[in-house]
């Protein structure tokens, strides 16, 4: 998979100790799952894939605001670019 065709492209990416999050519209998110477990599926016989999704409509918050909020407290960038 090219990272110029990927649905990740653009895309917010942030690792966290539950695993990684990605931000973005539900085809997006769907798509990149797909094309993940595909890629693994291709070099092994059998692939098990989870996923959580966490939608808060009350509280909104963005990656960007989380990691900004992190990084500030370890006084450093926690997440390296994709």
């Amino acid at each position: 998979m090219s990272r110029a065709s990927s649905p990740l492209t653009g895309r917010r990416l942030s690792p966290w100790t539950s695993g990684d999050c990605i931000e973005g519209s539900w085809d997006q998110i769907l798509g990149a799952i797909q094309l993940c477990h595909q890629a693994v599926a291709q070099k092994r016989q059998r692939v098990i894939t989870n996923s959580t999704i966490d939608d808060r409509s009350i509280q909104p918050h963005h990656l960007q605001e989380m990691v900004a909020v992190v990084e500030e407290e370890f006084g450093r960038n926690v997440v390296q670019p994709v």
